[in-house]
């Protein structure tokens, strides 16, 4: 009779998924659920930050909470097994957790919670005053600004550990903290999982060689686990496994991505969000992402110009009208009028749509609003 309650209960979810605003429905696997916090307020930022964002909402084993520094200030960790930290500014993470909220982390992991760290939240493991410091590496002041491909090498305990195969990896690089072993230190120990195999550097600029440097680290602070990459895992599919065995490394837990299937022909939208900041802009990528109708894109403002020139239908901002922001527009006027000429749309909310507003084919969405009908054209 239970059974036939729980596959009833089931049936009736997945018909409820069907409704016009999509819902990804995934059976849980066995087991509790990890409780996890994503840390999304000031400092991080960046498309990596929207690629996390993807691989842990739609992570069935997870049960993810985003956070701000108020939230871990006012003691969220309390009720979290997992706390991740993505790419952007490990000093502006720093300063929106402030002093209380750093020693709150430090007090999660030390007590037995687990730690994920992607580049900025590698940084933030480091032993400096004006970070985190759970882990015994210093860091080292030579990523010149860098972005690319490096390639990096796991080794064997390092590939049982994460449970990933051993061997080489091409991951993507952007300014990622290049560290060293440490001294003096007893809050726990770590352990280098990879290292860079090559040098990096911008054209015209000096080489930096990052040969031997730790790519990814583990060890303990205290009672807690801590894993981290300065480099980025979460770009490359073929380097989401990486990511997944970050979470393995420090929970036990093997988790896998259940994402939506999306119509043979969706729209093709580019999502830029500028300097949005908080909750709402993962909520606005995962609105649109979880939609069947809708191929959503994350990029940078300098990536933005080649997306809608491209195959773009549509093109989503969340931008402020700020001066650098409207110097961008301009600068690319004639992109965005080719881009509308051929049917290209633009929807902004807020005060972004006052970069746009001259352009005939803009969508204004009230704040709050989903972007979802007007991406699909249905206002």
């Amino acid at each position: 009779m239970k059974k036939i309650f729980c596959l009833l209960t089931v049936a009736f979810a997945l018909c409820f998924a069907g409704c016009s605003t999509a819902r990804v429905v995934a059976v849980k696997s066995s087991g509790p659920e990890l409780k996890v916090g994503f840390f999304v307020d000031d400092g991080s930022r960046g498309g990596g930050v929207f690629q996390v964002a993807r691989l842990l909402f739609h992570s069935p084993q997870l049960d993810v909470t985003m956070l701000d520094g108020k939230d871990i200030r006012d003691g969220a960790l309390d009720k979290l097994d997992l706390l991740v930290i993505p790419g952007g500014s490990s000093a502006a993470q720093f300063k929106a957790m402030r002093a209380s909220g750093v020693a709150k982390v430090r007090e999660f992991v030390r007590n037995g919670g687990s730690y994920v760290g992607v580049c900025a939240g590698f940084h933030c493991t480091l032993n400096r005053p004006d970070r985190i410091a759970l882990l015994p590496y210093v860091y080292v002041n030579k990523t010149s600004g860098a972005q690319g491909t490096l390639s990096i090498n796991i080794n064997e305990a390092g590939a049982k550990i994460l449970d990933v195969k051993p061997g080489k990896y091409n991951v993507y690089y952007s300014q990622g903290p290049i560290s060293r072993a440490g001294k003096n230190w007893k809050h726990g120990s770590a352990e280098v999982l990879g290292t860079y195999l090559n040098s990096i550097g911008l054209p015209g600029r000096k080489h930096y060689d990052y040969t031997g440097h730790p790519a990814i680290l583990f060890g303990n602070h205290g009672k807690g686990k801590v894993v981290a990459t300065s480099f980025h895992p979460e770009v490359n599919v073929v380097n989401h496994c990486i990511f997944n065995g970050m979470v393995y490394a420090v929970t036990g837990k093997k988790i896998t991505q259940d994402f939506p299937e999306k119509n043979p022909r969706p729209v093709r939208c580019v999502l830029y969000v500028g300097d949005t900041k908080g909750k709402a802009r993962i909520s606005r990528l995962l609105e649109l992402d979880r939609h069947p109708d809708i191929d959503v894109k994350p990029l940078a403002a300098g990536s933005v110009p080649d997306a809608v020139s491209g195959h773009a239908d549509v093109l989503v901002t969340m931008a402020s009208d700020s001066k650098p922001f409207r110097s961008f527009v301009d600068r690319n006027k004639v992109i965005f009028r080719n881009f509308m000429d051929r049917g290209g749309r633009i929807i902004a909310a807020g005060s972004g749509i006052k970069a746009f507003e001259k352009h005939p084919n803009l969508i204004g969405v009230p704040n709050g609003k989903s972007f979802v009908d007007a991406v699909l054209n249905r206002n």
